[in-house]
C-alpha cells in the first residue's frame, strides 16, 4: 500500500511539472504601447450629435478637438490679433528712404510741380551707383540707357511695366532689373503719382535717356 501511495505521489507532481513548463513555455501576450493606446483612444473620441466629425486642417493649426481644441483655439486668437496688428501697423509705415528720412517728408520737400509729367531726383551715391526718386504722373516714352543697369523698387502707387515686349504689373514693394540696352517704360495705374526708387550703376553723371527709335 505505501509503495503505491508513493508511485501515485510520483505521477502527480510529474504531471503537474509537465503543466507549469508548458505555462512557462506558453507566449505571453503583448499588451499595446502606451502611445499606440494613447493614440487609439484620441480617433475613437466620441463626437456630439449633430456635428461634424473634427479633422486635424491648417485652419485648426493641428489643434486637437474637443474641450481641449476649444481652449487653445482661444489661446491662439490673440496671439493671431496681435500679428495681424503689427503687420497693419508695417504696411501702413511710410517708407525709409537711403540718404533721404522717410518717404513723405522727401515728397512734401520735392513735390511735381502743375503739369509735369515726371520727376527725378537723386538722393545719394556711393563710387558703384547712384539713387534716385522718380515719381511719374502719367506714362513715360519708351526709352533705353547706354551705359547704366537699373534696379527699380516701387515705393507707392501702381502701373504697368515693359521691358521689350514683356508686359509686368507692379505694385508697392515689387522690384524689376534692367539691363543696358533695353527698351523699356512705366504706365501709371492710379490717379496719384507712383513713386520708385531707382538704382544707377555705376552712378549717373549725365542725361542717359535714348528714345526707342534713335539709333
Amino acid at each position: 500500500m505505501l509503495s503505491t501511495s508513493r508511485a501515485s505521489d510520483n505521477q502527480s507532481r510529474f504531471v503537474s511539472s509537465i503543466a507549469t513548463s508548458r505555462a512557462l513555455l506558453r507566449p505571453t501576450p503583448r499588451r499595446p504601447s502606451t502611445k499606440k493606446y494613447r493614440a487609439r483612444a484620441f480617433y475613437s473620441v466620441e463626437q456630439p450629435a449633430g456635428r461634424s466629425p473634427c479633422r486635424d486642417d491648417l485652419t485648426t493649426a493641428g489643434l486637437h478637438c474637443g474641450r481641449r481644441g476649444a481652449r487653445s483655439r482661444r489661446m491662439l486668437r490673440p496671439a493671431l490679433f496681435f500679428v495681424m496688428t503689427l503687420c497693419t501697423a508695417c504696411a501702413t509705415r511710410a517708407p525709409r528712404l537711403p540718404y533721404a528720412g522717410t518717404l513723405d517728408e522727401f515728397l512734401a520737400a520735392h513735390p511735381l510741380a502743375d503739369g509735369q509729367n515726371i520727376r527725378v531726383d537723386e538722393i545719394g551715391r556711393t563710387t558703384s551707383a547712384s539713387y534716385h526718386v522718380a515719381q511719374v504722373r502719367g506714362a513715360e516714352s519708351p526709352h533705353r540707357h547706354v551705359a547704366h543697369d537699373l534696379t527699380v523698387v516701387v515705393l507707392r502707387g501702381h502701373g504697368t511695366f515693359t521691358r521689350d515686349a514683356e508686359r509686368v504689373p507692379l505694385v508697392a514693394g515689387d522690384a524689376v532689373v534692367i539691363a543696358r540696352g533695353t527698351p523699356h517704360w512705366f504706365a501709371n495705374g492710379a490717379r496719384a503719382p507712383a513713386v520708385s526708387l531707382v538704382v544707377f550703376a555705376p552712378p549717373l553723371d549725365a542725361p542717359d535717356n535714348v528714345p526707342v527709335d534713335a539709333r
